[in-house]
């Protein structure tokens, strides 16, 4: 039996080489289409405040921390204070990509603004 080899090039191709170095097939890698895009801008409390739902068709989320106070994020389980992903404050953000469950953040004294883009 051949082996088959993937040769993946920086133009965003894949190859797919037999055991001797014949080409067997070559395929244009595409990524995922964005059809919907949701912005909002939740309030972020003292406890575990859910930014996101969970979303299976979502490709990414953006989240930019809008306040004067770190925001600390949590994928899939509640958020804790100094524990997660850290959001500085003023303009601290993160893109989240491959991640389809809820999304929760936390902050110490509460009431802060964070600007959140999820794209499905």
């Amino acid at each position: 039996m051949d082996n088959i080899v993937l040769l993946v090039k920086s133009d965003s191709t894949v190859e797919f080489l037999g055991g001797n170095g014949s080409k067997m097939a070559l395929v244009q890698a595409q990524d995922p289409v964005v059809t919907t895009s949701a912005i909002t801008g939740p309030t972020i409390g003292t406890t575990s405040t859910q930014v996101l739902a969970a979303n299976s068709n979502r490709i990414q989320a953006i989240l930019t921390n809008d306040s004067d106070e770190v925001i600390y994020v949590a994928k899939g389980v509640a958020a804790q204070l100094n524990k997660g992903i850290r959001l500085n404050a003023q303009g601290g953000s993160i893109t989240i990509t491959n991640f389809k469950g809820a999304i929760n953040a936390i902050c110490t004294s509460g009431n802060k603004k964070l600007c959140v883009a999820e794209e499905s």
